[in-house]
């Protein structure tokens, strides 16, 4: 792809930024730290805009940058340090407050979520996150990534068999 026919980054947030958004919270990403996951992501994209090839579409592409950044962020997130300040926090929207048993059961649902999610080949993972967390339709995802509509129901019920068994093997693990 010329440099000349590259989409601007700002077009990008513009049209994909809640996609990235959503993709980076669904793979383990704290609420407090999608802001700055975002702009990582949005960082990466402009610097590889230029050289984007378009063997994928564009959901695709910006998909698997999400993916290694939230990877990234996970990896560093238990070496993060909390900094001390006089201010109170702002709530941070669906944390739950008063029951700190319930929102430490949430966040490892959620970080288990995001391990089973991340042993899905990506193709399927994909296809995967868009039908049942983006809730699009299977010909809009046809349409998004460029592939067959039968690629997708194809990538759909692996995916999903694969993560019903990883699914039940972490529920199993757990009691």
């Amino acid at each position: 792809m010329s440099p000349s026919s590259a989409p601007d980054v700002r077009q990008i947030f513009e049209a994909h930024g809640d996609f990235v958004w959503r993709a980076l919270a669904r793979s383990g990403v704290r609420d407090a730290d999608l802001r700055d996951a975002t702009q990582e992501v949005f960082l990466v994209v402009s610097r590889k805009v230029s050289e984007r090839e378009g063997t994928s579409s564009l959901s695709t592409w910006l998909y698997g940058i999400a993916i290694k950044v939230a990877a990234n962020y996970r990896r560093k997130a238990h070496r993060k340090r909390e900094e001390l300040t006089d201010e109170v926090p702002d709530p941070v929207e669906g944390e739950v407050h008063g029951d700190p048993e319930q929102a430490l059961a949430n966040e490892q649902a959620r970080v288990r979520l995001a391990q089973i999610l991340d042993e899905l080949p990506v193709d399927q993972r994909v296809v995967f996150m868009m039908f049942e967390l983006e809730e699009m339709t299977c010909p809009a995802i046809a349409e998004a990534l460029g592939i067959p509509l039968g690629t997708v129901y194809t990538r759909l019920r692996s995916g999903r068999a694969m993560f019903e068994e990883k699914a039940g093997r972490a529920a199993e693990e757990g009691s």
